[in-house]
Order: C-alpha cells, then structure tokens, then sequence
C-alpha cells in the first residue's frame, strides 16, 4: 500500500523523505510513502484554517452529526482498523480489536465533554481552550478538535 499526505480532500505524495513501514511480526510491508515536507505542512495548515471558519460557526448539533456519522463509518470498519492496527504494531488482533471499539467510543465521550463544558476537563485561557485527555493523542486530538468551536490546545496524559 502506498500513502502519501492527505491535504484539501486529497492525497498526494509528501515532498519528504520516503520511509517504509514493516510489520514487526512478519517483516511484510505494511505501507511506504513520503513523508510531508515544509510546503506540504504550509498546505495543510492553510487547508485547516480555511475550512475552520465554516466549521466553527456551525450550531453544535450539525458537528455532533458529523461526529456521530464519523463513530458509524468506524463501526462500519472495525475488522479492517484492527486488522490495520496489528500489521502496523505487531499486536494481537483481540487487542487490536479493542482499541478500534475504543476510538469509536471516544467519540461519544469526545462530545460529551464539549457539550458539557465538563470544567475539570476544559478551561480557558484568552480565547483558547485547553482540554486535559487521557488516551492516545490521535484518538483524542481529532475528536475533540472536531467537536470544539474554538482554537485548542490539547494535552493528553
């Protein structure tokens, strides 16, 4: 499988350096790509903050629709995650399993939070929101992201 950097809906190869991922229980090939390169980091972030001044203004019902579609399409390829996650980790596939079930449950948790404005896990500092959250980082960090209205700094433990 070859990847490359998805900006702007769409993916193309990175302007870094080409590394392989290998499985480290098998030594197969998972996939290799480019890394993103400075320009490719520029685009992606000016892709970002063009589509952020839709997405903040819209009511917190239509981003919880998203979310909401987001968990679907996880639960609709929960075999094919785990199965991704193990040949990229190495992990046995019952644990991998689990992690995919997680991600779609922190999505409910991910709205919870924001909605609620749960105070021991969000505050706000000057027009930026930080949120302490447990979990990996990619788990939390797009979710909450997505979820929140404002710019946010996150800080997982």
């Amino acid at each position: 499988m070859a990847l490359g950097v998805y900006i702007d809906g769409k993916w193309t190869e990175g302007s870094g350096p080409r590394f392989t991922n290998t499985c480290p229980a098998s030594a197969e090939v998972v996939w290799e790509g480019n890394a993103a390169g400075p320009a490719d980091v520029a685009a992606a972030i000016a892709s970002a903050r063009k589509a952020f001044g839709h997405w903040s203004r819209l009511p917190q019902s239509d981003r919880t629709f998203v979310l909401e579609r987001y968990a679907e399409e996880i639960s609709k390829r929960m075999d094919r995650i785990a199965e991704t996650i193990s040949r990229d980790m190495g992990k046995v596939l019952w644990e991998t399993r689990a992690e995919a079930a997680t991600m779609k449950a922190k999505v409910a948790v991910s709205i919870i939070r924001v909605v609620a404005s749960d105070a021991s896990c969000a505050w706000r500092h000057g027009g930026v929101w930080s949120l302490q959250l447990s979990g990996t980082p990619a788990q939390w960090s797009y979710c909450s992201g997505l979820a929140g209205r404002e710019y946010m700094r996150l800080q997982t433990v």
